[in-house]
């Protein structure tokens, strides 16, 4: 999702190419490594997304190791516990 940049820095890059924005950073990556529905479930959660200014996305994704993949389990895991906190507070 692209936004309002949250920190707008006048050395952005995107600053002299319209604007400063920001847009989802997914805390697990590569998208590529996540194929599955319940991969694709698990990256999805709010807890595993961010918005990022997008010259800091670049940076981060340019000069950090994506985390280790983690396993079905904690992924199914992390997916129930959303799910029972979605029909809590419905």
């Amino acid at each position: 999702m692209k936004g309002e940049c949250p920190n707008p820095r006048p050395d952005c890059k995107y600053a002299e190419l319209g604007g400063c924005f920001s847009d989802t950073h997914h805390l697990f990556y590569p998208r590529r490594d996540y194929r599955k529905p319940t991969e694709k479930d698990f990256r999805e959660l709010p807890e595993n997304k961010e918005q990022l200014c997008r010259d800091e996305h670049d940076e981060r994704h340019a000069t950090e190791l994506p985390p280790e993949k983690p396993s079905s389990a904690v992924m199914l895991g992390a997916i129930a516990t959303y799910s029972a906190s979605q029909r809590r507070a419905s």
